[in-house]
């Protein structure tokens, strides 16, 4: 039901400062509700600005167009303007066909991105030793990261869920490689999902489905939008187009233009994807697409770096960071901003060696400098050669050429050497870059170690550095629910089970609607045999997000260890429903349609479809042939032993089953050498 909206209507009264003022927002419209209003806006010296609540709606970039036609058009040329984009066609800048397949030795795999028609495709597959097929799978690019400057990376999207692909296309090299990371690290092959601090930089804000984890409603925007810069537009199109809020002051603003804040919100705008650091932490109960042009950076999160930083490596996200140590922004005491030497709209074409002289030349004027120290004269036209290091394009850290924000003397002088940038032997000290100093500073720095920890390096250093800061900071505020949360998971990491439901406990006390609270839980009761409230919390989080997919594949295979097979069946569907590229899931319905419902060629389906989405999956290969096997089909069953023994030479359950084959049909010499085998590999094998 549509709730009534009521219009802000302000009285100004003569000799106050307007800035007393409280005003009421559409969060409050809405709510029927004008008082205590206090976080209803934002307040920037004298100006104040009302779209950086929550609430105030999102309308998308080609809603600016039709005011703003020339700043449009040329900002959808710029970089940041098709940051994202769809794979077609009249977009295409890639090579094709490839000129040879990209091997990954690791996991033993071939890709190749192939056309057909005016759909794109990724085309994994692996080779036996003869160079005959033996696994292939197939998917599509549908969307691209990355405006074709740097590299491009795509995408799929499973029911609103995206997914990187293992191939991405480096500009400037021109060529096919393994995407950033699968070398480097671990090859995730289609597995690898885009989280919502990912979208929130690459693509800006978007609208995520309640009910699920990093799952998006349809159909979603591509590429950074206005709106990213200068906040919601609900507010200002119903200011311009409907002549709502006409009484208002003229300091009262429905839209943030950077221009007007004062330099460090300014720079906030930008640093909002400029300044990753090694770890983060949200504020409260923020999501990364909660920020709002306009608002301060450390009230939404903290972000940390190493303590340690050397002139040799600096990250592309991480450009603000390096800006700070610069003795340009040191004397400036804040006031230098982003926009000082960058312009974002893309408007005019310039000379950028000319462009970035002048600028500098603002504050260093050239009858200062001294010239006759220059080592270069074409550095005399070009203050950034010697000053702001650039990676050249032989040298890149996944492919991006970047500029290092750190001004210096000389700084072309330090090679760039990304080795300890990768693999660093010293233990990493994070410190904060932006955080706000209050009770909370602990908790926040714990949630960074933790997050460092759980997707960076299981190292107990970590482990033991998030331990101790969420213990100091659980000290002054107990009722945190995210140092609770994040204390719980540590305490399970460290096998204290009991202390770990103590404290997850604590978290769903405060906040009964944390859905991933129940779930560690859940994993927790788990890992202590304790089956049934393991489901029971399951389900409360399954009661909050109903469609987060990984929430019913873990109830569907707790419902298969209690043999409630009808209700592990029924989830199992419904999750691959929402997600069907979850191999395990599949395997597991496959072990149910043979185990429990004796029913062999369902099983045969689902193993199918496990192994075409993960060959190396443990047991799918041996289970497919051990159905074939049951239904007499022996030469089938043969084919999917000996595809396993390719793969895992090791595998004695594949070498018994089909030396027992061979047995059956009389090759007793080929069925006592594979048995011999299995034996050699586990003496305790049986026949």
């Amino acid at each position: 039901m549509k709730k009534k909206i009521i219009y802000i209507s302000v009285l100004v009264l003569v000799l106050i400062p307007v800035s007393i003022f409280v005003f009421s927002s559409d969060a409050h419209y809405y709510k029927g509700d004008i008082k205590n209003c206090q976080n209803c806006h934002t307040q920037d010296g004298d100006l104040i600005f009302i779209n950086t609540i929550k609430e105030a709606k999102y309308t998308g970039t080609e809603s600016c167009k039709d005011c703003h036609k020339e700043v449009y058009d040329a900002y959808m040329k710029s970089q940041t303007g098709h940051s994202m984009s769809r794979m077609t066609p009249s977009n295409m800048i890639e090579k094709f066909p490839q000129d040879y397949s990209i091997y990954d030795s690791s996991k033993n795999y071939y890709y190749e991105m192939v056309r057909n028609g005016d759909k794109f495709y990724q085309h994994e597959y692996r080779l036996d030793y003869a160079g005959k097929v033996v696994h292939e799978r197939l998917m599509e690019a549908q969307y691209i990261i990355g405006s074709g400057t740097n590299l491009r990376i795509y995408f799929y999207n499973e029911n609103g869920m995206f997914y990187e692909l293992p191939l991405t296309w480096y500009v400037h090299k021109q060529k096919w490689d393994m995407s950033p990371g699968y070398r480097e690290f671990n090859n995730n092959r289609f597995s690898r999902y885009v989280s919502s601090m990912c979208f929130s930089c690459h693509n800006g804000h978007m609208f995520q489905l309640e009910n699920a984890n990093n799952r998006y409603k349809e159909s979603i925007h591509t590429g950074i939008g206005c709106e990213d810069c200068h906040g919601p537009g609900e507010l200002h199109i119903r200011q311009i187009k409907d002549n709502e809020f006409s009484d208002l002051p003229d300091n009262v603003l429905m839209t943030v233009n950077p221009l007007k804040l004062s330099p460090e919100r300014r720079n906030y705008v930008c640093l909002q994807c400029h300044l990753e650091g090694k770890s983060w932490a949200l504020n409260d109960k923020n999501s990364w697409f909660d920020f709002r042009p306009g608002l301060l950076l450390n009230n939404h999160r903290s972000v940390y770096t190493t303590l340690k930083q050397t002139k040799h490596t600096f990250n592309v996200a991480n450009t603000g960071s390096r800006l700070f140590m610069s003795p340009c922004f040191k004397d400036s005491h804040g006031q230098l901003t982003c926009d000082f030497c960058h312009a974002s709209h893309n408007l005019y074409e310039v000379d950028k060696v000319k462009f970035n002289r002048q600028t500098c030349m603002r504050c260093h004027p050239i009858e200062g400098l001294p010239m006759r120290e220059a080592r270069l004269t074409e550095s005399r036209e070009d203050c950034n050669k010697c000053h702001m290091n650039t990676v050249p394009a032989s040298n890149t850290l996944h492919g991006v050429v970047d500029t290092d924000h750190w001004i210096r003397i000389n700084s072309d002088w330090d090679p760039i050497d990304w080795y300890p940038e990768r693999h660093h032997a010293e233990r990493l000290i994070l410190v904060p870059i932006i955080d706000k100093n209050d009770a909370g500073r602990n908790l926040r720095q714990g949630i960074a170690y933790s997050e460092y920890y759980f997707t960076e390096e299981r190292e107990k250093y970590y482990l033991d550095s998030a331990y101790y800061y969420l213990n100091e900071g659980l000290k002054k505020n107990t009722s945190s629910i995210y140092g609770n949360y994040y204390m719980g998971r540590i305490e399970s990491e460290k096998k204290n089970y009991i202390n770990a439901l103590n404290y997850l406990n604590k978290a769903v006390q405060l906040d009964p609607n944390y859905a991933d609270a129940y779930y560690e839980i859940a994993k927790v009761n788990k890992l202590q045999q304790n089956i049934n409230s393991a489901i029971s919390s399951i389900k409360e989080a399954i009661k909050y997000k109903n469609s987060e997919a990984s929430y019913l594949e873990f109830l569907g295979i707790l419902y298969y260890e209690v043999d409630s097979v009808k209700q592990a069946f029924d989830i199992l569907n419904k999750s691959i429903k929402i997600d069907s590229q979850n191999p395990n899931v599949f395997f597991v319905l496959g072990n149910i349609s043979i185990l429990k419902l004796n029913e062999p060629n369902k099983a045969l389906e689902y193993y199918q479809r496990a192994v075409y989405l993960d060959p190396d999956l443990p047991n799918a290969l041996v289970n497919l042939g051990n159905t074939y096997a049951l239904l007499g089909q022996y030469d089938k069953a043969e084919e999917f032993y000996k595809k396993e023994i390719l793969f895992r030479k090791n595998s004695t359950n594949a070498l018994v089953n089909l030396g027992k084959i061979y047995k059956m049909q009389g090759k007793i010499n080929e069925a006592l050498g594979l048995f011999s085998r299995a034996k050699s590999i586990d003496p305790n094998v049986r026949f």
